[in-house]
């Protein structure tokens, strides 16, 4: 497991207590509203988790692959500027949405990051059904942070009526998700650093 998702891992620490403190508001007046306060945390929260998961693991790929006794004399010759870019190009990363992310890895190592993104969360998803659902979870975020009214063409997050809402069944489902996605991000980089580059372990 790498820093970066050892990280993740405690940032979702924190929307797993928004789920217990849930639990606590059950009763009284503004109930409604107070756990509409939480929903919505919990998703802000999951959606900067995994922004900073993406910057971090490429920066901690980096330096596994920065020049020593374990890589091959020259092979890495353009480390350097790889990395100076690398880094410059995660900071511009505002939205970590789908194409981003897989643009970001593409374009400094060569590694198509969303061809694993076939996982099963809260429920099972294929690479395309989970660039969407990334790609909705991230427009969600943005419009809660932004206090906007939340997206109305997407029927998943709406209730009987129509209406479109958060829950705690949302929220749990947002967090498993960028969880899944983010190990198996993180399992299928390290590979790729010791086959696309000759490591000779892997680096996490």
């Amino acid at each position: 497991m790498s820093n970066a998702l050892n990280t993740f891992q405690d940032l979702r620490g924190w929307v797993d207590q928004l789920v217990e403190i849930h639990s606590k508001v059950q009763s009284g007046p503004g109930r409604r509203h107070r756990h509409e306060a939480l929903h919505r945390a919990g998703v802000v929260m999951m959606a900067a988790a995994w922004e900073a998961y993406t910057e971090h693991v490429l920066q901690e790929a980096f330096e596994a692959l920065r020049p020593s006794v374990q890589s091959p004399a020259g092979q890495l010759s353009t480390w350097a500027i790889g990395n100076t870019s690398a880094i410059t190009a995660a900071k511009k990363l505002n939205n970590p949405n789908s194409r981003n992310v897989q643009a970001l890895f593409k374009t400094t190592l060569g590694f198509d990051i969303s061809a694993h993104w076939h996982v099963t969360a809260d429920q099972a998803y294929t690479v395309d059904s989970a660039k969407k659902r990334m790609n909705h979870w991230l427009d969600i975020r943005h419009k809660v942070a932004h206090g906007g009214a939340l997206p109305t063409n997407l029927t998943w997050i709406q209730s009987a009526s129509g209406t479109p809402r958060l829950t705690l069944v949302l929220m749990e489902a947002c967090r498993d998700f960028f969880s899944a996605i983010a190990q198996s991000s993180d399992t299928a980089l390290s590979a790729h650093l010791v086959t696309r580059f000759g490591l000779a372990v892997a680096p996490w």
